[in-house]
């Protein structure tokens, strides 16, 4: 009886589990989502990619892998096969939003990246509606019939009318200053040629109806786009969009696309891009980056473009960070640098030469209140060689400074003793003028906000730079600059030029100026009286060195601080502290060059 038993359940559990088998083949698999890893950072592309369905699926990126890259305009080394991505990465246009703090609710990232700025920019096609505007704080440049200045439209020679309320400063001597040389060649300059910026004080009026630049002679071509890239915070970025849509009022039919990327990671990636022969028609950037990208041949060469006289009502240190290798890198829509503060309150008249200022700065100093505080660092001082008449280093960028003009600077670092109090490279200077106890100290326009706010904008001033000697007290001069991609041709070029012409309008830098920059083209009159003045001490600035290896300014300033420092702590002879700083960055030059 057990056998027949045992048989009809050995073939019941034969039954059973074909069942279950054929159950099995018959469920649809579960979903399982796979998340490929993001691609690392990479000369190509910054993608990464989800084999799941995306709630957002123009937003992933389709890779394809393209072998013929050593065909495109700028082949990387190695004719490295690389991922190539067939769709944009990043939230496409979204219509109706005016200004950048709109898009903060729907910027969404599609999946992590390890490098932000594929995920947080949004590209923008700033095409005029009447359903899209930014409020400003006075009219933008309209369209009107009427005009009273001009700007250059590519190949198109015009000259600028003088402003008719401007004149020669009569502050200082008319006396020429050399600036340094540089490999564009020796820069030299006659400032008090160039027409200063008026200046106002109080409380600034309230601004009329503006007047827009006169379009250029040839328009930029139908159906032409201009795309830009660049770091400007939101506050400039509608600014920036208000100027193109006023500018899009005169040519509709030009399109404009922005780029939002981070400062960190803004230069490498339009290297990346450019050297593919893409990225954008125009780059705004410092002006420090011009140098490598024209050497690595992915910015161009503006001379061609830019009508000479036009470039006469630029200041000129700020014109000068452009000028590379006898080429115009780059133009300067804004500067910033190193100028002198002055607390009106402890000091009521500007100094004309450093004797006043030592003299105004004794009287001052009682109670705990301080005439002045200067800062010796060669960062801050270093430019008062080329102030003086000195060049810092040669158009090979080995050192120049290693003669009079290099010892009358030490005599003027020594000077500063007899001015007031002294530091070396710290913040001291700036804490005291913060609390109100000093005078006048040297710093960069990056504080000037903050010393507004903290001592009072109405209790603030910025002078221009004392004479000394046959020369002047100087400071760097910095700028925020335009680059004009070197793969950007035909129609596209023509709009992009157009309208680097129209942001170095006077009207239209005036604008700019309303969120902070300081305008380069000396004919444009701000209402914030500080700007204003700001503009006038550069016009006495010098021009910051670029170079390619941006190391080389971080040897030089180490050197001169030890020259300082040896000759004001240890008792060196100046002769022989400038001799030394100038060997030792020579030696360190020629290894750099000796490095293959």
């Amino acid at each position: 009886m057990r056998k027949p038993q045992t048989l009809i359940i050995g073939i019941c559990l034969i039954i059973l589990a074909g069942g279950l088998l054929s159950a099995c083949r018959r469920a649809p698999a579960s979903e399982i989502p796979i998340t490929t890893t993001p691609i690392s950072p990479s000369p190509t592309a910054e993608v990464s990619a989800t084999r799941t369905a995306s709630p957002l699926p123009s937003i992933v990126p389709t890779l394809t892998f393209n072998p013929a890259l050593t065909q495109q305009a700028y082949p990387f080394p190695g004719d490295q096969t690389t991922p190539t991505v067939t769709a944009m990465p990043y939230v496409p246009p979204i219509s109706g939003l005016s200004s950048p703090t709109q898009l903060a609710a729907v910027v969404q990232t599609a999946t992590k990246s390890p490098i932000p700025s594929t995920t947080i920019f949004v590209t923008i096609t700033a095409n005029p509606s009447p359903t899209s505007t930014v409020e400003s704080q006075y009219p933008a440049p309209e369209a009107l019939s009427t005009s009273t200045s001009s700007y250059p439209g590519p190949l198109v020679t015009i000259t600028l009318a003088a402003s008719p309320d401007l004149a020669t400063p009569t502050l200082r001597p008319a006396a020429t200053q050399a600036g340094f040389a540089t490999q564009a060649g020796t820069q030299t300059t006659t400032p008090a040629s160039f027409p200063l910026p008026a200046i106002t004080s109080g409380t600034p009026g309230v601004i009329p109806t503006e007047i827009p630049p006169k379009p250029p002679l040839a328009p930029p071509p139908p159906g032409s786009a201009v795309t830009i890239w660049h770091s400007w915070n939101s506050i400039e970025s509608a600014e920036l969009q208000t100027l193109i849509q006023a500018f899009q009022k005169i040519y509709p039919e030009v399109t404009f696309s922005l780029r939002y990327i981070p400062k960190d990671y803004l230069y490498a990636t339009y290297e990346e891009a450019a050297y593919q022969g893409e990225g954008p028609s125009l780059l705004l950037g410092p002006a420090q980056w011009g140098p490598g990208l024209f050497e690595e041949e992915l910015v161009a060469d503006l001379n061609p473009f830019v009508p000479p006289n036009y470039l006469s009502s630029i200041n000129p240190p700020a014109l000068a960070s452009g000028e590379y290798d006898d080429s115009l890198i780059s133009l300067p829509l804004s500067q910033h640098g190193m100028v002198m503060f002055r607390n009106v309150n402890i000091i009521e008249t500007a100094p004309i030469t450093f004797t006043e200022l030592e003299t105004s700065s004794l009287d001052a100093t009682r109670a705990g209140i301080v005439g002045s505080y200067l800062e010796r660092g060669s960062l801050f001082s270093a430019p008062g060689i080329l102030g003086l008449g000195g060049n810092l280093m040669d158009e090979e960028g080995y050192p120049a400074f290693d003669d009079e003009y290099g010892l009358e600077w030490l005599e003027l670092l020594a000077d500063y003793d007899s001015a007031g109090a002294v530091t070396f490279n710290t913040n001291w200077d700036l804490d005291m003028f913060k609390r109100g106890r000093v005078g006048v100290i040297i710093d960069g326009t990056w504080n000037l906000s903050l010393l507004s706010e903290v001592i009072g904008k109405e209790n603030l001033a910025i002078d221009p730079w004392p004479i000394y000697g046959k020369g002047h007290m100087s400071g760097w001069v910095e700028s925020d600059s335009v680059f004009l991609n070197a793969s950007t041709t035909g129609d596209d070029q023509f709009a992009a030029l157009s309208f680097i012409g129209y942001l170095l309008d006077p009207n239209v830098q005036k604008r700019l100026a309303e969120v902070g920059h300081i305008p380069s083209v000396n004919t444009t009159h701000p209402r914030d009286p500080l700007i204003q003045q700001a503009m006038e001490a550069f016009l006495y600035g010098s021009a910051y060195p670029i170079t390619v290896d941006e190391g080389i300014m971080k040897i030089y300033q180490k050197e001169l601080d030890k020259a300082i420092y040896s000759v004001f702590v240890k008792g060196v002879a100046p002769s022989e502290a400038i001799k030394t700083a100038s060997e030792n960055i020579t030696l360190q030059l020629d290894n750099m060059q000796a490095l293959p």
